[in-house]
């Protein structure tokens, strides 16, 4: 779309229609200046002050709207998130190109997954490259592990840094998640951090029969937040939640005791259920002093997976990759934060 000095328009939505088609064309946004019954203009959205933005004047006279004014050199940067390209926009353009035929519903749907498979690559051919991309990211990265057997799900292991922020240790994509596949990735992570059996370690997890067979030394420690959801199904009221937290914040085995007699005269059936689950894997008292953190009231995991689920759709290289571009810039935040503060560990 191009303009040019005396360029007549009926009216003025036929020119908006026009500059946002021209500002999806030449990819840069646009911002109206003036937009009255007198005169309309547009100029190229820029950020950098010391860059001149591009810009038209339209003024009317009559029935008409004519190009006034026209700076069409452009010295802006261009953009990838153009805001008119609406989903309106892109459907008017692809039907104005059509013959006016009529298109079933069956085809349009063909053409969506052919232009998905356009955007984001044909899910079986990255299957057939995976083991070359693999092999790519080993020599880029060296000290990167990287087994490859069966691929669908991905699970994944987080630690925590010394902020108490999570900091993924490692990730894998598997057929399933099943004891096999759990098994897998536990031993894998054994070999990559050198662990051994009586390895001084913590999991905070609820896979407790894959771990006690690898790790039978280590402590193993449910999330709180998850036996309070179970247990709020049930009770709901706020007095159960300060009993289970009473419990659980309890220092010595005795005050834990008193805590659970007073829950038991409170509400029997919620003692019984709450006995049940072993105190040694939620309960303070009854930990080892094996950790250096005291944040197993949520489920970090779940903090990565929710970033996952815009990922877990695409083709596989493009799940990896979607993947630790995450890692990368996470780490690289954490390292501009570090950079802009004189303490250092």
């Amino acid at each position: 779309m191009t303009f040019h000095i005396g360029q007549k328009y009926k009216s003025k939505q036929e020119i908006k229609v026009k500059v946002n088609q021209h500002a999806i064309a030449t990819i840069r946004n646009i911002s109206f200046k003036k937009n009255d019954k007198l005169g309309l203009g547009v100029v190229c959205k820029v950020n950098v002050p010391e860059v001149n933005a591009s810009g038209l004047r339209w003024a009317s006279k009559g029935e008409y709207w004519f190009v006034k004014t026209l700076t069409d050199k452009h010295t802006c940067l261009e953009s990838r998130k153009i805001r008119v390209c609406t989903l309106k926009s892109i459907s008017s353009k692809i039907f104005d190109q059509k013959f006016q035929l009529g298109v079933s519903i069956y085809k349009a749907h063909r053409a969506k997954a052919a232009t998905t498979t356009q955007v984001i690559d044909d899910y079986k051919k990255k299957y057939e490259v995976l083991r070359d991309y693999l092999l790519k990211l080993q020599a880029a990265n060296e000290g990167t592990t990287v087994k490859l057997e069966v691929v669908t799900e991905v699970r994944n292991d987080v630690g925590v840094n010394s902020n108490n922020g999570i900091y993924l240790v490692a990730y894998v994509v598997v057929e399933a998640k099943n004891i096999n596949s759990w098994k897998l990735f536990l031993e894998c992570l054994w070999g990559d951090l050198e662990l051994y059996i009586n390895s001084n370690f913590a999991f905070l997890s609820g896979i407790l029969l894959e771990i006690s067979q690898l790790f039978p030394y280590a402590e193993h420690i449910f999330f709180l937040r998850h036996i309070y959801e179970n247990m709020r199904k049930t009770w709901k009221t706020r007095e159960y939640k300060d009993c289970l937290w009473e419990y659980e914040i309890a220092t010595t085995v005795q005050k834990n005791q008193n805590y659970m007699t007073k829950l038991s005269q409170f509400e029997g059936e919620a003692f019984e259920w709450l006995k049940k689950i072993p105190s040694q894997h939620w309960a303070r008292s009854h930990f080892l002093g094996r950790m250096g953190s005291n944040i197993w009231l949520n489920n970090l995991r779940e903090v990565f997976n929710n970033y996952l689920i815009h990922g877990r759709d695409k083709p596989i290289i493009s799940c990896m990759e979607f993947i630790r571009q995450y890692i990368v810039k996470c780490i690289c935040n954490v390292m501009e934060v570090m950079n802009k503060t004189h303490l250092r560990p």
